[in-house]
């Protein structure tokens, strides 16, 4: 279930990851009166939210799949339930080489809990391997409408999106499935 709201231009955002391999994103996608939509993915690289709509989308994305272990921007314009179906994410998830750009994105990535339940975030065992990565990462807080940092030890939601900082281009992190 996904909250819709397009009262005002800060409302109804949700930060979201596919928990199963091989997602279309099409099935988030909806048309017609009162279902309008935004899917959107961040390139840190030139500071840019890139609307799925949008031809070079896919090009960055590699798919019209979800990319297990990336995050991505939804907003409704009514109330949506969703659903994922496949082969659910049961391996650990490294990244690396996450761009750094200063000027731009200041290194922040949108990633996602690409598991079918909550995390732990950087817990203290150290499974996450953390390598020139911020420890805290950010949620979204529709709410309160700002982001939320998440500590060592907090829970990322199952489904959930975040952001992490990387500090420069030579950086790397494991999304582990222990971490479930």
């Amino acid at each position: 279930y996904v909250a819709g709201n397009w009262t005002a231009a800060d409302a109804g955002w949700h930060l979201i990851s596919s928990p199963v391999a091989s997602q279309a994103i099409s099935v988030f996608e909806t048309t017609g009166a009162g279902n309008g939509y935004d899917f959107y993915g961040w390139r840190e690289s030139d500071k840019t939210w890139l609307n799925y709509k949008a031809g070079d989308f896919s090009t960055w994305n590699g798919s019209t799949n979800f990319v297990v272990g990336r995050g991505y921007l939804i907003s409704y314009e009514a109330n949506q339930t969703k659903s994922f179906s496949g082969n659910l994410n049961v391996s650990d998830v490294s990244l690396s080489g996450l761009s750094y750009n200063p000027s731009q994105g200041n290194g922040w990535h949108l990633l996602g809990n690409p598991f079918a339940s909550a995390i732990q975030w950087n817990n203290t065992g150290g499974d996450w391997s953390l390598s020139n990565v911020a420890g805290t990462a950010k949620i979204w807080n529709s709410t309160s409408k700002s982001y939320t940092d998440i500590v060592a030890n907090g829970i990322i939601p199952s489904a959930q999106g975040f952001f992490v900082q990387v500090s420069n281009s030579s950086n790397g992190l494991t999304i582990p499935a222990s971490a479930r």
